[in-house]
């Protein structure tokens, strides 16, 4: 165990047993590193996902990262494709690209400017785009536990298949969210993120969402990946649930 980090197992605890919530949208805090060198850094990741809530099925997700760390900035991408195959539905796939940009304001501050494209086949989206600009402050930095909190404003697109129609909605959204990294281990990593999202025209209209993603890493380079999702939408789109849920099992590997 790290030291000083006789109570990371404590910590571990709370953040499971906390209420996992988090987004309509691909949550993409859990992709924040609490980076320590600068340079450029690859990952790939391999997934079998249970999913249940409006789709319920067996699932296989691939996924690329790429970070771009420099003393002032960061840049990082994420891109995933995942699809679907069953003998007694069509198959169906959905994929999502993210990109962001991190830079020092002042001491404990940071600008982030966001954009975000993503299409699910399994909830009728055709199409998600998004662009928003926000700021990101530590609550608490600490070598075994850190706490950041963050504001952002967003314009949000969307484009769903109802009916064999296409109906679009164009929204301004609030994002406000809390992350929390938990080291337990130089092995063992836990990253839990609850967000709370609303139309800023129309605050009926939100979204509360959550994401806990425990990391286990078994060979160098190589990491287990355990992850669990939950969103709660206050306006589904006709004939879905308000809910989503999805338990991910896999693995990762550094390139």
């Amino acid at each position: 165990m790290l030291k000083n980090c006789g109570s990371g197992i404590g910590w571990f605890l709370l953040i499971l047993l906390m209420p996992i919530t988090s987004v309509a949208q691909v949550n993409t805090d859990v992709f924040i590193t609490d980076y320590k060198k600068t340079g450029y850094f690859q990952s790939a990741d391999l997934a079998t996902r249970i999913e249940g809530g409006n789709y319920e099925s067996f699932h296989i997700d691939a996924s690329y990262r790429g970070d771009y760390v420099q003393p002032e900035y960061i840049l990082f991408t994420v891109l995933n494709y995942h699809k679907k195959y069953s003998q007694d539905v069509l198959s169906k796939e959905k994929g999502f690209a993210y990109f962001k940009y991190q830079k020092n304001i002042v001491p404990g501050l940071k600008l982030e400017v966001f954009a975000q494209r993503e299409f699910n086949a399994f909830t009728r989206l055709l199409e998600r785009n998004l662009l928003g600009v926000g700021l990101r402050h530590p609550v608490l930095e600490h070598e075994c536990l850190s706490m950041f909190m963050g504001i952002s404003l967003m314009s949000e697109h969307e484009g769903y298949s109802i009916d064999d129609d296409r109906k679009n909605y164009d929204r301004l959204r609030n994002s406000n969210y809390i992350s929390i990294n938990s080291k337990i281990s130089e092995t063992v990593l836990v990253n839990y993120t609850n967000y709370f999202q609303f139309n800023v025209s129309d605050f009926s209209d939100f979204r509360y969402l959550g994401d806990g993603q425990l990391r286990f890493l078994i060979f160098p380079r190589i990491t287990l990946v355990l992850n669990a999702k939950i969103k709660y939408d206050a306006y589904p789109i006709t004939k879905l649930k308000a809910y989503d849920f999805n338990f991910i099992q896999g693995i990762s590997f550094d390139l």
